[in-house]
């Protein structure tokens, strides 16, 4: 499946790739102003999600659930009104590389229960509640930066994740690394 130039406006999700959609690549998409999600990946592996436009849409800019393989880079995620990207419930391996996500309403990209070994590389994330939270283990961060958020810049509650030339300035409450009981960070 290949989506290239599209857009989803005012429907109850933009894209939902949904129950083993694999292989496929959806690039300078626009999700706009949905109801819900605008990408919504559910129990489907091994997608790329390059130069899209997720904006203003009523849930998450994407979410990612039971997903692991998939690559999402150089989107522009934007005022939506939940999380930016969200790696949720057992989503691993996944790469998110090089996004700029703004003005969300909670975090620019939370990574949750049990979404292990994925690999976060030159994101900006700014202007959301958190920059980044992380609550799984063994992921990486590399060269992202979080700024002027209103919480915590990079917030990690997971263990033996790997953090690197990341950045933070601005942030309401903590611009570095806040750990809360996590073990083996470095």
């Amino acid at each position: 499946l290949v989506l290239d130039n599209n857009v989803a406006f005012s429907n109850s999700r933009g894209f939902d790739l949904d129950l083993e959609v694999t292989d496929s690549t959806l690039s300078n998409n626009r999700a706009v102003n949905n109801a819900g999600d605008g990408v919504s990946v559910v129990i489907s592996d091994n997608n790329r999600f390059i130069a899209n436009e997720v904006i203003g849409n009523g849930g998450r800019g994407f979410q990612v659930h039971r997903s692991s393989g998939n690559v999402l880079r150089s989107n522009d995620v934007r005022g939506n009104g939940a999380d930016g990207i969200s790696l949720d419930t057992d989503s691993s391996y996944n790469v998110i590389r090089d996004n700029d996500i703004q003005w969300n309403n909670y975090t620019g990209i939370p990574i949750t229960f049990g979404s292990d070994w994925n690999l976060l590389v030159g994101n900006v994330s700014s202007h959301n509640g958190d920059g980044i939270r992380i609550e799984t283990s063994h992921n990486t961060l590399l060269g992202n930066r979080a700024s002027d958020n209103t919480n915590y810049g990079f917030w990690v509650i997971g263990s033996f994740n790997k953090l690197a030339l990341n950045s933070g300035c601005g942030n309401g409450i903590l611009d570095a690394l806040q750990e809360a009981g996590t073990k083996g960070n470095v």
